[in-house]
Formats: C-alpha cells, sequence, structure tokens
C-alpha cells in the first residue's frame, strides 16, 4: 500500500472531510476544485469497475480502494436518486 493511501485512510477513519481529503491528496487537477464530486452517476458515465464500485456502495458510506489504468480510487456516495427512465423525443 502506498504512503498516500495509507494516509488517506487515516484521515477517513479520523472523520476529516473527504472533499478536503481530495482537494489535498488527489493527483486529479480537478479535485483540487470539485473536491472530488463527480456528480450523479448514470450508466456508461464511469469505467465500468468504478460503476460497479458506486453502485455497490452504500449512501453515506465509502468504498474500498480499487485500482484502475489510471490509478488508486476511493468513492463515497453522497446521495442516490431514482432513474429517469426513458423518454420519447423527437427533432
Amino acid at each position: 500500500m502506498t504512503k498516500k493511501k495509507k494516509e488517506v485512510e487515516l484521515l477517513l477513519k479520523k472523520g476529516e472531510d473527504f472533499s478536503l481529503i481530495a482537494k489535498k491528496l488527489s493527483d486529479d487537477t480537478s479535485a483540487k476544485t470539485n473536491g472530488g464530486d463527480l456528480g450523479f452517476v448514470t450508466i456508461f458515465t464511469l469505467p465500468y469497475e468504478l460503476e460497479n464500485l458506486v453502485y455497490q456502495t452504500a449512501v453515506g458510506k465509502y468504498s474500498g480502494f480499487i485500482r484502475s489504468s489510471s490509478g488508486w480510487h476511493i468513492i463515497k456516495v453522497l446521495e442516490e436518486r431514482n432513474a429517469a427512465g426513458k423518454m420519447k423525443v423527437q427533432q
């Protein structure tokens, strides 16, 4: 386990704010401004392994770490909403 992963785990166990940890420690440059907030996740918006992690994590909880081709990830699910469903449209 990397030093940074251990630091993240320790801070989360202490109850530190997830978005502040993301701003401080994430290698993702967008996390510096959005605090790691991905917004609502719908099908095909994330790589498959991350999407599965999101759907398997309960609201208010953290996932375990998962490695993808772009690095290590940890997810906190803030809220859940019902799917919008299908709409019939015409252009």
